[in-house]
């Protein structure tokens, strides 16, 4: 059986298409209709991510406290002051710790779970009880992230913000 197994995965590898890019260069496709368009958006760029990740069910804010990293990344295009970025940057530090204190709990209260699991001692209570403090410390981790974000942008001026999302690439940008 593994030697199917190897021989199908050698025969893949033999005659899979490489990643290629339309960019016009990389692209040794003849009459291709997709030469001056980003390797993201080619129907024959095989192996890349479709950027999926990067909006709806995945990009819930409060997540992360990416935001808060990229005001502090941009601190000197957007102009801000010593103060905005001592405060910012504080925010930032209690999104960490807050994120960083709710997955802590997470995991033991995990542990505690999988101990009962493993014991033979579960009823059903214990589940619901589970559930619920899983939800409690998951709603902590966004409300920690999310609360500090939003204090972060509250802390901005309108001209700021301007700056800070003037050079994004969707449709609205320019409005």
């Amino acid at each position: 059986m593994k030697k199917y197994i190897l021989m199908a995965a050698a025969a893949s590898m033999l005659f899979s298409t490489p990643v290629q890019a339309c960019d016009g260069k990389a692209c040794d496709l003849k009459n291709c209709d997709y030469k001056g368009t980003k390797a993201s958006s080619c129907p024959t760029t095989y192996g890349k991510s479709s950027g999926y990740k990067k909006s709806g069910h995945y990009n819930i804010p409060g997540k992360k406290p990416t935001y808060i990293r990229k005001i502090l990344k941009k601190a000197d295009v957007i102009e801000l002051s010593d103060k905005q970025r001592k405060q910012i940057g504080e925010l930032l530090v209690a999104a960490e710790t807050g994120a960083a204190k709710a997955h802590a709990k997470a995991q033991i209260t995990v542990a505690e779970f999988r101990s009962k699991l493993h014991s033979g001692n579960l009823s059903d209570a214990d589940i619901k009880a589970y559930t619920g403090r899983m939800g409690e410390l998951r709603s902590a981790k966004l409300a920690a992230n999310l609360n500090a974000s939003v204090k972060a942008a509250r802390l901005l001026s309108d001209e700021q913000k301007s700056r800070l999302y003037g050079k994004k690439g969707y449709a609205g940008a320019n409005k």
